[in-house]
């Protein structure tokens, strides 16, 4: 890919990042590689463009399912760029809070998800704060599911060999609950949780 000239990338800009937010999100390897070096190749010439690179990569690796790589370029993504001036923000904390969730790390993912949503709306970024909302529900929502399935099943326990349940009852399998799923937190859904 060659760029000649600053007016050329920012007719080629748009659709680039556009390139890379479409085939991460259908998580089709071959093209995110692509996508990656036709951005990578930018960087050379216009250094702005390094936080989409980062971005590319960093999806390019959580496909391969690499982890820990995909990580540590979504960081470097989010600290070359900031939200209202760079086009790839929003995706990148979005795939952040992702990552994070996948890795077992609902805390961090439910404290960095709120403070980068916070960021997007008081930048006015619209239907892009979507990109994180999302990601955001989804572990909140499995921290909700999980503790109180829980709480329910150590409650039931409880009735059958008592014959009355307690909310000291409740309270351990809550926290039971949350003890038993943070390992395995990014790879099970609602119903694996109950």
């Amino acid at each position: 890919l060659r760029i000649q000239s600053s007016a050329r990338q920012l007719a080629d800009g748009p659709y680039l990042v556009g390139r890379v937010t479409a085939n991460a999100a259908s998580d089709d390897l071959t093209r995110i590689k692509q996508a990656a070096e036709d951005v990578a190749a930018m960087v050379g010439r216009f250094h702005p463009w390094s936080a989409v690179s980062e971005y590319a990569q960093g999806e390019y690796d959580r496909i391969r399912g690499d982890q820990l790589h995909a990580l540590q370029h979504i960081q470097a993504a989010l600290e070359q760029c900031s939200p209202g001036t760079s086009p790839i923000w929003p995706y990148a904390a979005g795939a952040r809070v992702q990552l994070l969730r996948a890795d077992g790390q609902l805390g961090a993912a439910r404290r960095e998800g709120e403070r980068d949503l916070k960021l997007a709306e008081e930048h006015a970024l619209g239907w892009h704060v979507s990109f994180i909302r999302l990601p955001l529900a989804l572990t909140l929502s499995e921290l909700g599911e999980h503790t109180a399935a829980a709480a329910l099943a150590w409650s039931f326990a409880e009735w059958i060999h008592r014959g009355t349940p307690t909310m000291l009852g409740a309270a351990s399998g809550a926290v039971a609950g949350l003890v038993a799923i943070t390992p395995a937190c990014g790879w099970v859904g609602p119903m694996g949780a109950i």
